[in-house]
């Protein structure tokens, strides 16, 4: 079962059938299926994992404050499906004034969830590392964990999905974001790692690790590749280096990515350099990423973005060898206790010298009894 699957706009697929073969031809851990609780059981049933079901809203990123955590759980309960995780606010753009506002909202929406008997993937994708590191998040971690559901994240930056943790001025430099050059281990031992976009549900992780409560489990609900605001000016860059006034759209979805990707990989097709860079995910990222959902398989207005198409790519990765995980230790065993040592067989010359001894002590006993009547009388 691998960890890369989609965004799944059920509302705009061409050809469900072959969606579906693809599905279960990949076994994903994590599904996310938009507006289509139908299409989200079958996946459920015929590819398996976890399937999380988002309801699209005309309100994103403020249905917390537009229905009522009653009113959220009721709806689900008319919906049905329990076997289906359900999605929280998208994207919310929050201040941190009415952050604890938010974070109480959400914290409730556990409890209530879990006691109507619903898992909710829950995405607070507004935070930076003080939110984690003051403490205003702990109760919201807390409940999340609590009551088993998942933390949801976004994992985008732009171009190349490797360059995590390490400085993006590598993109100006051909030679510096090769394959070799790919990082093969990450700072995860740090508390707050330099991760740009992806990843960064790994100071959730550690903030667990400092309570002292189990980790969160994280499902990225959106990936990978999109243009992000604070690096811009290494964007803006390489658009100078091309001499290409807007390249490629400004590297906004997979799709813009064909003139820089054949400019660093030109022995790559366009679907290779893409499945090298999502075989390189399924390596690095920590095993509490349970799944990343890419970012979006829909036939409508999401070209730019749009998986449905990439055949090739398609087949990669159900054809992509996972990395054996590593067998756990086995404990070293017990000694065994020394045996006991078995008494030597007595041989003729025994036998005779233990009757010998037993007629001895009985004579001696016949004497001492002789010997006391003897004296009473």
């Amino acid at each position: 079962m691998g960890r890369i699957s989609y965004n799944i706009d059920a509302k705009e697929i061409r050809d469900v059938e072959y969606l579906m073969g693809h599905l279960i031809a990949l076994q994903p851990a994590v599904t996310l299926v938009m507006d289509g609780l139908a299409l989200a059981d079958r996946v459920y049933r015929e590819a398996g994992g976890i399937v999380i079901h988002r309801n699209f809203s005309r309100h994103q990123g403020d249905e917390w404050r537009t229905r009522s955590v009653e009113e959220t759980v009721e709806m689900w309960q008319r919906e049905g499906y329990q076997h289906i995780v359900r999605y929280t606010s998208n994207e919310p753009h929050i201040s941190d004034e009415r952050l604890p506002e938010f974070i109480e909202y959400h914290r409730e929406l556990c409890v209530q969830a879990r006691a109507a008997g619903f898992t909710i993937a829950v995405n607070p994708s507004y935070f930076e590392p003080h939110h984690i590191s003051s403490g205003v998040n702990d109760p919201l971690i807390r409940a999340v964990v609590e009551n088993g559901h998942y933390w949801s994240n976004h994992d985008y930056t732009p171009i190349l999905l490797a360059l995590v943790g390490v400085d993006m001025g590598r993109l100006l430099d051909r030679r510096q974001v090769q394959l070799d050059q790919w990082p093969t281990e990450l700072p995860f031992d740090m508390e707050y790692p330099p991760f740009w976009h992806h990843l960064r549900a790994w100071w959730v992780v550690r903030r667990c690790d400092y309570l002292n409560i189990p980790r969160v489990r994280i499902v990225s609900t959106e990936g990978l590749w999109d243009n992000m605001d604070d690096v811009k000016g290494i964007l803006d860059q390489l658009k100078a280096q091309f001499g290409i006034k807007e390249l490629d759209k400004d590297f906004s979805g997979i799709h813009t990515n064909h003139l820089i990707w054949k400019h660093y990989w030109p022995e790559w097709t366009f679907e290779q350099a893409a499945f090298e860079q999502l075989k390189w995910v399924e390596m690095m990222f920590p095993p509490e990423y349970l799944g990343m959902c890419l970012f979006v398989w829909d036939d409508g207005d999401w070209s730019k973005f749009n998986f449905s198409r990439l055949g090739n790519l398609h087949r990669m990765l159900e054809t992509m060898e996972l990395p054996e995980p590593e067998p756990e230790p086995e404990p070293e065993p017990e000694p065994e206790p020394e045996p006991e040592p078995e008494p030597e067989p007595l041989d003729a010359v025994g036998i005779i010298a233990l009757v010998a001894m037993a007629v001895i002590a009985l004579l001696l006993v016949v004497l001492l009894r002789w010997l006391l009547m003897g004296s009473l009388n």
